[in-house]
């Protein structure tokens, strides 16, 4: 169960786009635990519409080719958790999911598993363990290209700031 209805979403929302207020006066004038559930509704309505604020309340599984771009946006963009969230329409909680799962299991801990309850057995590990399969050749190869672009941005980031460096340290040198 949500804590703030999707309607009452939808309101704060266009409220902070319709006028002149702040995060946090709405966050006080609507007794909302904080200003950051205040901007994430407003981020929705800005990036999807503000029909977007309003939660479908049903489940719905993403595919695994789905996951691996979040994951890849995620791991390649200098953008935070939140904001991959807003970029694809997920929640926050999905993408930290997915997220853990790609780091722990590569491109095969992402694959949608059959639905349905869990058996009230003694293997409760057994959804767990269907992701613990052997890897295709496919996912390895996705894996192993996600974590080579992840790497790659690191060393531009890198590279970049030592280039800053060296001008500072060459621009003082000359003083």
């Amino acid at each position: 169960m949500t804590k703030y209805s999707s309607e009452f979403k939808a309101k704060v929302a266009n409220e902070y786009l319709q006028g002149d207020i702040t995060y946090q006066a709405l966050a006080k004038k609507y007794h909302v635990g904080s200003k950051s559930s205040v901007e994430c509704w407003v981020a929705y309505a800005v990036q999807h519409g503000l029909v977007s604020v309003i939660v479908e309340h049903r489940a719905f599984r993403h595919s695994q080719e789905f996951k691996l771009r979040v994951v890849e946006y995620a791991e390649t963009h200098e953008v935070s958790q939140h904001q991959v969230a807003v970029h694809f329409a997920v929640s926050d909680d999905q993408v930290d999911h997915w997220l853990r799962e790609f780091r722990a299991n590569g491109a095969a801990g992402l694959r949608t598993l059959r639905g349905g309850l869990p058996s009230m057995t003694k293997h409760k590990q057994h959804n767990k363990d269907q992701r613990k399969v052997m890897a295709t050749q496919l996912e390895r190869d996705q894996t192993k290209i996600i974590r080579l672009e992840h790497e790659l941005q690191d060393v531009k980031m890198q590279r970049d700031i030592l280039k800053v460096l060296a001008t500072l340290t060459k621009e003082s040198h000359t003083l």
